[in-house]
């Protein structure tokens, strides 16, 4: 069974209209630049993204069953490449970056994603992200 569906960026985001109210999340400024990202990647674009986004929940969640601590550097390419589809999804933007994290926080990943990531598989991607996170401070 998947553990991720694929998901591009214009079906995630009206999708989560479906259920939630998109302006208690962003900015109408936030709204506005991630309709134009929407349109800059374009459909081949999307399509790329929709397809980076599967195979990576895809290769977590085959991590998560085999035991892989999150820490482990066998998840470091993931790590990266999560990082990179996020800085994709938010332009760099910290403010659109908090408010998708509150997104999550408030909603739950299941609702936030629209069906797209279980709360397991999530906790799994945030506690490999925050293994890495920690670890360059130990690094000073």
């Amino acid at each position: 069974m998947r553990e991720a569906k694929p998901v591009e960026v214009t079906v995630f985001l009206d999708a989560i209209k479906e259920t939630i109210d998109m302006e208690k999340y962003y900015t109408q400024d936030q709204l506005e630049q991630l309709a134009e990202r929407r349109q800059q990647l374009g459909e081949d674009g999307m399509a790329k993204a929709q397809q980076d986004w599967a195979d990576l929940y895809e290769e977590l969640g085959e991590h998560m069953r085999a035991g892989t601590a999150p820490e482990d550097p066998a998840l470091d390419a993931l790590a990266a490449t999560y990082n990179r589809l996020i800085e994709a999804f938010t332009g760099g933007d910290s403010g659109i970056r908090d408010s998708l994290q509150n997104l999550y926080d408030e909603e739950g990943p299941e609702a936030a994603s629209h069906g797209m990531v279980n709360p397991e598989l999530f906790a799994y991607a945030n506690a490999m992200m925050a293994a890495r996170s920690s670890s360059k401070g130990d690094d000073s």
